[in-house]
């Protein structure tokens, strides 16, 4: 296996997994979220809050090195991964809260967490 195909193949794998974690925190803004903010979006404002999870969850990652997949054990890879889906799920709670000018239920965010950290361990 070539050098370039190898790197593509992680890359790959790496966007999938982004992909697959962002799904929960998407699944608990389109069900819960979403309907109790104070001004609700239309779809591109629901599209760019997802992104901006998305986003965080990629910079938290690299941060904590959570995706540097071929150098560590599968166990720090799910810690690592778990750090910067807290992280994220954390900074969003803060902006839910900043949209919906009250204090929002925790719970749907801690199963989107957990959605999260059984995503990333797949």
């Amino acid at each position: 296996m070539t050098r370039f195909r190898h790197d593509l193949i992680l890359r790959m794998i790496k966007l999938l997994d982004a992909v697959l974690v962002t799904i929960p925190f998407a699944m608990c803004w389109y069900l819960y979220y979403a309907k109790r903010v104070a001004s609700p979006y239309y779809a591109k404002g629901d599209y760019l809050v997802v992104a901006l999870f998305f986003v965080l969850f990629i910079i938290f990652g690299r941060v904590y090195d959570a995706f540097l997949m071929s150098m560590q054990r599968i166990s720090e890879i799910i810690y690592e991964q778990f750090l910067a889906a807290a992280v994220s799920d954390f900074i969003m709670y803060i902006v839910i809260w900043l949209l919906s000018k009250h204090l929002p239920n925790i719970l749907p965010g801690v199963a989107a967490l957990v959605g999260q950290v059984i995503m990333a361990s797949i």
